[in-house]
């Protein structure tokens, strides 16, 4: 495949994951916040910068007692309560525990993991845009998110193929668990994929490069700056460099220096994962499955961003353990202090219905839409 191929994929891509339709949901993810926070919205729009002065803004004044009386009635949704762009941590999403007291004096807790740290005033990344999309039930089958996601983890967890475990899985748990907590899956599992990275690695962790050729080299590095120009306009990966595009390219090439779908997907793949920060979060996921062929329970660990798609996408809940709400979490009273700019997941699913009503009422419209019917 030639480069100019390669660059028509970029730009198909970009159709695919519908950026007009991102922006609507970036702002949209904000606009409910703006009933109770009204700075908030406005600064969210305006160009990046350091001023954070909209968070303090924001905050309200904690002093006024109607304020505090809310405060003291607020419960999340356990679960997946909700997402949160954080100028420090990035696009967050919260995950809370039951209730617990009697009914005058019920309490909750609440904790946080990253799941991008590149969001940090506004909703721009693919990952974040995916799951907003995912709150309200819209699965597009995106890039970052392919149907095919949870048969991808099975088959990098255990042995087999993805086209082998597509057909016999099916995702029914999802654990929150602290980081400190001791791995869930198997300790044969955990063996097989540690022999499978020291085979697969060059000694310093990282997937060995494929043997490669002057001729091949030559086509990656004269093709990387064209790749580069056009990776950059799309969601999540404008701050990739020249450098980490060829590594890439090296990677998933074929013998020729060449790329088809797959690979392609793969290179962008790896891509997102390096521009991946440390972030502060101290949770992991742990997925349970259920495997048809030998009729039983498998668990295998998860990223954070994989975990909480999956579960959005086949409607399981998401249990956090006491250990993960005890070692980092907070109140849920205190939601709006923690995250200024959260947004609970009802609230996402209830923007959705509205923008699917909106849809098919534009589509027989005789003129465009005025001001007041744009969502």
């Amino acid at each position: 495949m030639t480069t100019e191929r390669l660059i028509q994929m970029v730009i198909a891509y970009s159709l695919c994951i519908g950026i007009s339709s991102f922006q609507s949901i970036s702002r949209s993810f904000l606009s409910r916040s703006n009933n109770q926070h009204p700075n908030l919205l406005s600064a969210a729009m305006e160009p990046p910068g350091d001023n954070t002065d909209w968070i303090k803004n924001a905050m309200g004044n904690t002093d006024d007692p109607e304020e505090e009386e809310k405060k003291e009635n607020i419960m999340l949704q356990p679960g997946i309560s909700g997402f949160a762009v954080d100028p420090s941590r990035g696009f967050v999403v919260v995950i809370s525990g039951d209730e617990v007291g009697s009914s005058e004096q019920k309490k909750q807790r609440a904790t946080y993991a990253v799941i991008t740290t590149e969001d940090t005033e506004r909703v721009s990344s693919a990952e974040a845009l995916c799951l907003v999309q995912l709150a309200g039930r819209i699965d597009v089958g995106a890039a970052v998110f392919p149907p095919d996601s949870l048969a991808k983890l099975a088959a990098e967890e255990f042995d087999g193929t993805i086209d082998e475990w597509r057909p016999r899985i099916s995702l029914v748990g999802v654990e929150a668990v602290s980081t400190t907590a001791p791995s869930s899956s198997s300790n044969e599992n955990d063996k097989q994929s540690s022999e499978s990275d020291a085979d697969n690695s060059d000694g310093t962790g990282n997937a060995a490069m494929k043997a490669s050729s002057p001729d091949r080299d030559e086509k990656i590095i004269s093709g990387a700056p064209k790749l580069v120009e056009a990776v950059t306009k799309l969601p999540g990966l404008g701050k990739v460099t020249l450098d980490s595009v060829i590594d890439a390219m090296r990677l998933h090439a074929d013998d020729g220096g060449n790329f088809d779908r797959g690979s392609f997907s793969e290179l962008l793949d790896t891509l997102r994962k390096g521009l991946v920060m440390v972030d502060d979060s101290k949770v992991n996921f742990v997925l349970t499955v259920f495997d048809k062929e030998s009729a039983s329970l498998k668990k295998m660990p998860a990223p954070t961003f994989q975990a909480i798609a999956l579960a959005l996408r086949y409607q399981v809940s998401v249990v956090v353990t006491d250990d993960c709400l005890s070692s980092s979490g907070f109140d849920a009273a205190d939601i709006r202090d923690e995250f200024p700019a959260f947004r609970p997941i009802r609230e996402l699913f209830e923007d959705a219905k509205l923008m699917d009503g909106f849809i098919p009422s534009m589509f027989f419209k005789e003129k465009g839409p005025e001001n007041d019917d744009k969502v």
